[in-house]
């Protein structure tokens, strides 16, 4: 089982980074994403896989896609979902067609804002976050829900917008 790891409370960029690397990053393998303390030192904590929008470390080699200083000098530069994503096009994956949800989750994460961003508000990936996280028991349950309507909406990601 490949454990990936990320921060409590996730937002739309902790939780697609992780859905990412668990769909596309370990395609066919079970995985599981465990939660902790975003001041928690994530690599002292044990054995991950993966580390994703947590731990101030950008290490592709290791798996480890954050993006907040010391990663990199400023956090609104780049998000984990978009460093995980480059991390699979360079590999080759075909993840090509996620473009448009990459970039909407950036733009909510790094604070811009697009017409994209704001229909997703509305009824694309951050308002799902949104409205689970209100709802949602854990943040496991949180991650299991948003991962089953990722699953779900991603075959139709054909354009700004649409997911």
């Amino acid at each position: 089982m490949k454990r990936i790891v990320t921060h409590k409370a996730p937002d739309a960029d902790a939780l697609v980074a992780a859905w990412l690397a668990a769909t596309h990053l370990f395609p066919g393998e079970e995985t599981v994403v465990a939660f902790v303390g975003r001041g928690q030192d994530v690599h002292a904590l044990g054995h991950a896989d993966c580390v994703v929008d947590v731990g101030n470390r950008f290490d592709p080699a290791r798996l480890c896609f954050d993006h907040k200083p010391p990663a990199f000098a400023d956090q609104n530069a780049t998000c984990a979902t978009r460093l995980v994503w480059d991390h699979l096009c360079g590999l080759g994956r075909d993840v090509n067609l996620l473009e448009p949800l990459v970039r909407v989750v950036f733009e909510g994460d790094t604070r811009r804002f697009s017409p994209a961003l704001r229909q997703s508000r509305i009824d694309g990936v951050h308002a799902v976050v949104a409205r689970l996280r209100r709802e949602a028991a854990s943040d496991t349950d949180v991650y299991r829900r948003v991962a089953a309507w990722l699953d779900e909406h991603a075959q139709t990601c054909s354009g700004p917008g649409a997911i």
